[in-house]
Order: C-alpha cells, then sequence, then structure tokens
C-alpha cells in the first residue's frame, strides 16, 4: 500500500492537471475562434452597410447635376418620370427616387 498509493496519486495528478490545461487550451482556442468570426462579420457587415449607403447620395448629385446642366426637365413630368424609372432600373438596390 505504501509503494501503491504514491504512484497512483502521481497519476492523478498528472493526469488531472494534463486535463486542466488541456481544458484551459481548448477554452483558450474557442474563444481567440470566435472573437476572429466576430471582427470579421463585423467587418463584413460594415463594409456592405457602407457601399450600400454609398448609393443615395452618388444618384442624388447625378440628379442634381443633370438638374443644374438643363438634361433633366422636373416640370416635364413624363420625362422625369421616365428618368426615374430608369434609374430605379439601374440601381435595383434602391425602392425609390424623389426630389
Amino acid at each position: 500500500m505504501v509503494l501503491v498509493l504514491p504512484f497512483v496519486l502521481q497519476v492523478f495528478g498528472a493526469v488531472g492537471l494534463v486535463g486542466y490545461f488541456s481544458f484551459k487550451n481548448g477554452q483558450a482556442a474557442v474563444n481567440d475562434l470566435a472573437d476572429r468570426l466576430m471582427d470579421q462579420s463585423s467587418n463584413l457587415v460594415s463594409k456592405h452597410l457602407d457601399n450600400y449607403l454609398a448609393i443615395p447620395p452618388k444618384i442624388n448629385q447625378i440628379n442634381l447635376d443633370a438638374i443644374a446642366l438643363g438634361l433633366l426637365d422636373v416640370t416635364d413630368l413624363k420625362t422625369a418620370g421616365h428618368y426615374f424609372w430608369r434609374q430605379l432600373q439601374a440601381y435595383p438596390e434602391i425602392t425609390y427616387t424623389k426630389l
């Protein structure tokens, strides 16, 4: 018993330490992976949102330039309607345009 007990305690101690360190390393790896995935998805959403929100100001500027240059007469509703309809066809991500 005197010879067996120290070996059994050493085995249990070694197995316990290996299990503890494995659990902690696994937990750290999962947390690191989760952080990287959240950063990546956040960056992707931010990029898509920036691209999506950049379109309307550009369209507004195009319309203002067309009006200022006299290329678009907003008093002629038929022509302006066709113009805006074509814009909606060219930019399907926008839902409507207005003056």
